[in-house]
């Protein structure tokens, strides 16, 4: 047997230990048959290139499971997204691997050719197992940023796209450590990453923790592989052609932190320059303790868009249903209560396209 076949297998004690969380998670799905509490937004149709409105305004498109397409005219980055949602059983105790026929039927849709790179904020499956084969048909220039797990993920076969990934170590905002901005070449786009911390998956009980295995020759098949490694979250500036001026401000994460971790530095946000729109996770965010009310606390972001809220577990073409422990209702009761003033919250509905105007000038 080989060293990969080793490697890959789970072993026999890991195969039980997962049957028995399996048998949890399937009992904590009950509400799968649940309608869902809190409708997702519709959104708006895209906006033409002719449009006058078009190199102005943010156009954000939900791709599902946490990510997300934004763009201000010609300047589009992408958040990492995997269309494949291997079934509970399968995650649990068989084999994955991106369904390659899903992501050509689904993800031409996007605009594409002007995609400049990717943000990833994990390494977990649910978040990297189609980005490989992503980049490697569609974006074979197109950057990869993230922690050291993607970039051993990104050089294994059958699509390896290591050349594409630059790692974030100093950049990133940790404690003890100021980070700094990172520049998307030929966009008027930067971005910072911090450091925060996933959340649980059930209480107290937190899967596929930790960095990337070593000895691994190809993409693993097992579920419990595909580890976590450093988690990040994002502020992503829109700039305004002289990289001067801050249009839009982005803070995005794909995952639901407890304890207030991963809130943008101070000395980031001294420019003054506010949060004019949060991509907030919500999957999951009832075991976490205290989420989303630090950062809508501190920061009061004109808009809110709620993602990474329908389960995993199922196939995005049948339409979706919301994960176990995302109470959809209860987080509208928390969000209404936090979002004041004229700022909005919106569920994001996968494969819809939002939109958010420059904020008003300050007298």
């Amino acid at each position: 047997m080989s060293s990969l076949k080793v490697i890959d297998r789970p072993p026999q004690r890991y195969r039980w230990r997962v049957a028995s969380l399996l048998l949890i998670l399937l009992a904590a799905n009950n509400c799968w048959w649940l309608a869902i509490d809190k409708q997702p937004d519709p959104g708006f149709a895209p906006l033409d290139h002719n449009d006058p409105d078009y190199p102005t305004t943010l156009q954000v498109r939900y791709l599902g499971n946490g990510g997300y397409l934004l763009q201000v005219g010609n300047d589009v980055i992408m958040t990492a997204v995997t269309y494949t949602s291997p079934g509970i059983v399968r995650v649990g105790i068989g084999t994955i691997k991106p369904n390659t026929t899903l992501i050509d039927r689904i993800h031409p849709r996007m605009p594409l050719d002007a995609l400049a790179g990717i943000l990833v904020g994990h390494a977990h499956y649910d978040h990297m197992l189609d980005v490989p084969y992503i980049v490697q048909k569609f974006h074979p220039r197109t950057r990869i940023w993230g922690g050291p797990s993607v970039l051993r993920i990104a050089v294994l076969p059958p699509y390896p796209v290591g050349a594409n990934v630059r790692v974030l170590d100093s950049q990133v905002h940790r404690r003890g450590n100021q980070g700094s901005w990172v520049r998307v070449p030929g966009t008027h786009i930067r971005f910072t990453p911090i450091a925060t911390v996933h959340n649980d998956h059930l209480p107290h009980v937190q899967f596929m923790k930790g960095e990337w295995l070593a000895g691994l020759k190809r993409l693993p098949k097992w579920s419990m592989h595909w580890k976590e490694g450093e988690t990040l979250a994002y502020l992503i500036d829109f700039m305004d052609n002289q990289m001067e001026t801050v249009r839009f401000r982005v803070y995005y994460s794909d995952v639901a932190p407890p304890d207030g971790a991963g809130l943008p530095p101070v000395e980031v946000m001294m420019d003054e320059h506010p949060i004019d729109l949060a991509l907030l996770c919500v999957g999951l965010w009832k075991v976490s303790k205290g989420y989303p009310a630090p950062f809508l606390t501190a920061h009061q972001p004109r808009l809110v868009i709620a993602g990474h809220w329908e389960s995993i577990f199922r196939n995005p073409a049948k339409g979706p249903k919301r994960l176990f422990n995302s109470d959809l209702k209860t987080f509208a009761t928390v969000a209404d209560s936090l979002v004041i003033n004229d700022n909005q919250w919106l569920l994001a509905n996968p494969g819809s396209i939002y939109r958010l105007d420059p904020a008003p000038a300050t007298p």
